[in-house]
């Protein structure tokens, strides 16, 4: 099963599969996931190569490819040794203060962080130090979300581009929450009021989902 997607361009698609290696699509028509072709990530020896363990849960990479952001407990960001290159683990590696955490998100000017830990169900903010990449003295702050106020199990979060919505995605309703946040990127003010939601029919174990650049797909 998959345990992250990311978007390479408008018609490729990175999928990181668990189990059995990773793999990318490439679709004929851009932004169009039924037009996929699928390309699996092999050795010279035909062998699937194997994501770094940095890369289970949620993630994204910058627009050149040559950093990736995210992780579930392990990486903040990393600098990569090529473009979409994460098939090995790098000493550059920076961990977010929640060792347990199963998913992670960032603000648009990459100044803080978001991370899900199902042992208390809270989504917890961060701030980050100083840049450049990588982040250093990265702490918790007070500001919190309850994660699990309708999705039992959340497995991937993430935030529409202005920060003004939250969304949680969980295989344990296989839906997907979006929540209001009224002061962008501010994780306090995000309330369950007004809240909406769709359920994924088309799957039945969702681990993860990300939008095109401008929120009109979702994958």
């Amino acid at each position: 099963y998959g345990n992250g997607v990311n978007v390479l361009s408008d018609n490729e698609v990175l999928v990181v599969i668990g189990q059995v290696g990773s793999a990318k699509l490439t679709l004929t028509t851009d932004n169009d996931i039924t037009t996929a072709t699928i390309a699996k990530f092999t050795d010279v020896g035909g062998r699937a190569l194997r994501y770094s363990s940095a890369f289970y849960g949620s993630f994204m990479f910058d627009p050149d490819g040559k950093h990736v952001i995210g992780g579930s407990s392990t990486a903040y960001k990393m600098k990569l040794p090529a473009a979409y290159d994460i098939f090995s683990n790098y000493a550059t590696n920076r961990r977010l203060p929640n060792q347990t955490a199963e998913a992670s998100t960032i603000n648009a000017d990459e100044t803080k962080a978001y991370q899900y830990e199902s042992s208390t169900g809270l989504i917890t903010e961060i701030t980050l130090g100083t840049l450049p990449f990588p982040h250093v003295n990265a702490a918790n702050t007070a500001s919190t979300f309850t994660a699990t106020a309708h999705e039992t199990t959340p497995t991937d979060i993430l935030f529409n581009g202005d920060g003004s919505k939250l969304f949680v995605v969980g295989n344990g309703t296989d839906s997907i929450y979006s929540y209001p946040v009224p002061t962008a990127f501010d994780i306090s003010t995000a309330t369950t009021a007004g809240y909406t939601s769709y359920a994924f029919t088309e799957d039945t174990d969702v681990q993860s989902a990300f939008f095109n650049g401008d929120g009109t797909k979702m994958y």
